[in-house]
């Protein structure tokens, strides 16, 4: 947790709703996490600022609003839960879950590679909530590790990025057959909404074709499990992300993580 005291403004708009800031989580080019005690109980949670002035307007206008929705619909052990959102005049404030034991990239970066019995462990976790995104037709386009949370006794809790492009939305599918992958819709619409961190996307997006966000997902879960064990740092060094991909990338530097 980094020792920033909270911005003045968010500290005086949160102030009269009643929540008391602690310290900054995380931050991004218009979004602030800070940890926040909570009324009535004062139960610990994480509260999300995304300012007005910097965000895109178009973002802010439609894609927010209506991700915020199936945001709300999402309720699953492993994945960080939105409580509430609130839209005030100067941002939107989501009120979540908080994983106070910070972020499996975190624990790789300071502890190295995982046992196989942890990897194991965290892969099951990650998949539980991957299959539950799966089975009400949404994707999450950014899994890694730094996006995987944990809680309290250090089980995995897949976290909403502060992107809007990154975070789960809901996807048309063209059938609502059975399909043979446990989870994944038969025939899902393909995307072109080129997102996701550079070392876990799947090739069809670094090409900038067309692809299925399910499968992507899938693939991006593979990248994961594979970065928890001994066998990461034959990973090659951070490259430049491929023209048109938004979003950050990991790489290797001196045998150490780099997480962005």
């Amino acid at each position: 947790m980094e020792e920033v005291p909270p911005d003045p403004e968010t500290m005086l708009v949160l102030g009269k709703l009643g929540f008391q800031l602690g310290l900054l989580l995380a931050h991004g080019a218009y979004w602030e996490v800070y940890e926040a005690a909570a009324p009535p109980l004062w139960h610990k949670v994480a509260i999300k600022v995304i300012s007005k002035r910097e965000a895109l307007e178009e973002d802010l206008r439609k894609l927010l609003p209506h991700q915020m929705q199936v945001l709300k619909g999402l309720c699953h052990k492993h994945l960080v839960r939105l409580c509430q959102g609130m839209e005030m005049r100067t941002g939107f404030y989501l009120l979540m879950e908080l994983a106070p034991s910070g972020s499996v990239l975190e624990w790789v970066q300071s502890q190295g590679p995982c046992s196989q019995g942890q990897a194991g462990l965290w892969f099951s976790q990650l998949l539980l909530a991957l299959a539950y995104l799966h089975s009400r037709a949404s994707v999450h386009p950014d899994l890694k590790l730094k996006n995987l949370l944990l809680d309290s006794k250090d089980n995995v809790k897949v976290s909403i990025p502060a992107s809007p492009g990154g975070w789960p939305c809901r996807m048309p599918v063209g059938s609502p057959s059975a399909s043979p992958h446990a989870g994944l819709p038969a025939k899902a619409v393909l995307s072109r909404t080129f997102c996701g961190s550079y070392a876990y996307t799947c090739p069809k997006i670094l090409q900038v074709q067309p692809y299925n966000p399910f499968l992507a997902g899938t693939w991006s879960t593979g990248v994961v499990l594979y970065a928890l064990l001994p066998a990461f740092p034959c990973l090659p060094p951070k490259a430049a992300p491929a023209p048109g991909l938004q979003g950050g990338g990991l790489g290797v530097a001196g045998g150490t993580l780099e997480g962005h």
